[in-house]
This record gives structure tokens, C-alpha cells and sequence, in this order.
């Protein structure tokens, strides 16, 4: 479906790498240097506004501060050199399918079809696109869709990257005959590990109640240190393992 998503038969999906030194050429094109925005934070501004389903122009269009402004031309000339090259990166792969699957009935209809049945594991790491991607094709909501995912709201870790936890906390809402089978068994923590980390857990606002337990023994009482920052805390840990191997 690459004709009906607007790309070239023969397109070209980029790296990291690739990526990169596309939007090192879109900032010299725009009249920035490293100094004033980095590569780095440009290419996660741009994955952000893509996740979120805005294309080049929509970004624009809502641009109301100097950064934005100033990612929203980027954009534009990321995009540029991106389709010039005939390529696309792993964003776009979501964007233009979530953007396909509203627009063209027919292909919706035949992806349907192909995939009647939908497994999607780490369920609560998906993002805004790869939500409306798989509710596109499991069927409107209420509809008795064959769907099942798994996931674990206390484990979602990559917010940063796009991930929204709605996704999985909203699971129900969306699809309102869903069975849900909470798996709150550890096979592989004792029990002292298990309940402490059961009672830190619960102080989490957004999140699905569920039972922790485990059947292995209490095992040895949870030690706590406290550290200055990640380093510190690296070399308390060498410093134990030692004194463990002595």
C-alpha cells in the first residue's frame, strides 16, 4: 500500500544513523548549528509530533512559541530531504498507516480481512498511532473484536519515547466486552521482594489494582541505601558484590 500511503514503490526506511545526518542537514538548511538545537532533540521533537499523528504542516499550524516555531521549520526540511531521498523513518511507518487506515476504506477493509485475529504484547508501551493503528483494524469500539493484549501499566517505563499509559488504563472503555485476566503471580522474586515492592507500587496513582504474590519462600528482609545519583549507587552495588564474594 506504499502508492496509496503517497510513497515511492521503492522507498527507503532510515536508521538511527541515517536519520541523523538527515536532520544534521535540515538544521544547517534552516540556519541553526549544534549550539542552538542538536540533532538529538530536534529528532525526538519531530517523533513526539508524529506520534501524536501531526505531520509537518499540522505542527505548524499549532506553533505557538519560539522552539515550536523553530522545530516546525526543521520539520518541514526534514521532510523534505526524507521524501527527496524517497525515505521514511520508523515514525513515519506509523504515521502515514494510521493516516492510511482512516483515509482509505478499502484498505482498512482488506487489512480486516488479512488479520482477524490481534495479539499485542507490552500492551502499555504503545504509543498514540500504534493505539489508533490496532483499534482501526480490530473494529469500532463495542464491536465484538478479536483483540487481545497484554501489558502492565506499574511497567511502563517509556513515556519518554511516546508511550501512553491511556492506552492500556482505557483498555475497557474502548472495548467494553473485553474479559480481563489479571496476572499478579511472580515466579521469580521471594516473598519479602514481592510484598515490598507491592506496597511501593500501590502508591502509584494511575494504574490497575491487581494482587501481587508469590509461592517462593519470604527469602532474606529488603535492605534499603540510599545514594547520591546513579553512579553512587553503581559502586555501592560493587562494593556488596565484593564483600559477598569475600
Amino acid at each position: 500500500y506504499s502508492v496509496e500511503a503517497g510513497l515511492d514503490p521503492g522507498f527507503v526506511i532510515y536508521d538511527t544513523s541515517d536519520q541523523r545526518e538527515a536532520m544534521k542537514q535540515a538544521l544547517v538548511e534552516c540556519g541553526y548549528d549544534n549550539a542552538q538545537f542538536t540533532p538529538a532533540s530536534a529528532a525526538a521533537a519531530i517523533s513526539d509530533a508524529k506520534n501524536a499523528l501531526l505531520d509537518a504542516e499540522g505542527y505548524a499550524a499549532q506553533a505557538a512559541d519560539f522552539r515550536t516555531r523553530v522545530i516546525a521549520r526543521v520539520y518541514g526540511a526534514y521532510e523534505r530531504i526524507m521524501r527527496a531521498a524517497h525515505a521514511v523513518d520508523f515514525d513515519d511507518l506509523l504515521l502515514l498507516t494510521a493516516k492510511l487506515l482512516r483515509t482509505k476504506g478499502a484498505v482498512l477493509d482488506e487489512l480486516r480481512r488479512r488479520f482477524r485475529y490481534l495479539l499485542i504484547d507490552e500492551y502499555q508501551d504503545t504509543n498514540h498511532a500504534q493505539f489508533l493503528i490496532a483499534n482501526a483494524i480490530a473494529g469500532d469500539a463495542g464491536a465484538a473484536a478479536n483483540i487481545f493484549v497484554v501489558g502492565d501499566p506499574d511497567q511502563s517505563i517509556y513515556g519518554w519515547r511516546g508511550a501512553d499509559l491511556r492506552n492500556i488504563l482505557d483498555f475497557e472503555k474502548h472495548h467494553p466486552s473485553a474479559k480481563v485476566v489479571p496476572l499478579g503471580q511472580n515466579f521469580r522474586s521471594t516473598g519479602h521482594i514481592v510484598s515490598a515492592s507491592a506496597a511501593l507500587i500501590e502508591c502509584n496513582l494511575r494504574r490497575k489494582a491487581k494482587p501481587l504474590f508469590t509461592s517462593l519462600e519470604p527469602g532474606q528482609p529488603v535492605r534499603l541505601i540510599r545514594c547520591l545519583d546513579g553512579e553512587h549507587e553503581a559502586e555501592e552495588v560493587v562494593l556488596r558484590l565484593r564483600k559477598l564474594h569475600e
